[in-house]
């Protein structure tokens, strides 16, 4: 019996050891980041909250208000997915972008992302509309917070490599 116990501890401390460096790896204590499980590639906004979450938590809003902004965030769901259902030709533009991509096509991508945009425009359109029903309910404060908010996420996207390819020319301002 004596011989197993200094191998248990050893593999005990080398599964420990392992774990510890894969976690380093990963960013230390860092959660690593997961892609959002809504999230399905270009031009698929089903799971497109009006307001994240962070952001919300970060407004601090009344518990009037946060009704409010949960009701439009309700119906908005409702709206985005209605126009969706209605408009399923854009599955079919981002199956031709990816082949596009896989082809390497360049010139074929941005006839799509340009045709993408145009038909996403009346949905993004509509958000809008929400967002000023949204900032409706907010005091300056939080005004000023969302539209800080807003500028930094197109400021990221820029930045991102996607961001990059798609948006040569600033987004359209929400």
């Amino acid at each position: 019996m004596k011989p197993i116990l200094p191998i248990i501890t050893l593999l005990t401390f080398a599964v420990a050891v392992t774990t510890t460096g894969l976690a380093e790896k990963a960013g230390g204590d860092q959660p690593v980041k997961k892609k959002h499980p809504g999230h399905h590639g270009p031009g698929q906004h089903r799971h497109m909250p009006l307001i994240p979450p962070r952001l919300i938590d970060k407004l601090q809003l009344t518990a009037d208000q946060q009704a409010t902004v949960s009701d439009l965030g309700e119906q908005w769901a409702t709206d985005r997915d209605k126009w969706l259902d209605e408009h399923k030709e854009t599955k079919n533009l981002r199956d031709e972008m990816k082949a596009a991509r896989e082809a390497g096509d360049q010139e074929k991508i941005t006839e799509l992302r340009q045709q993408m945009r145009d038909r996403m425009s009346p949905l993004h359109e509509m958000r809008k509309g929400y967002m000023e029903k949204v900032k409706a309910v907010l005091n300056d404060d939080q005004k000023r917070i969302l539209v800080e908010a807003m500028q930094q996420a197109r400021e990221n996207w820029k930045k991102h490599p996607a961001g990059k390819k798609r948006h040569k020319t600033p987004p359209a301002q929400e």
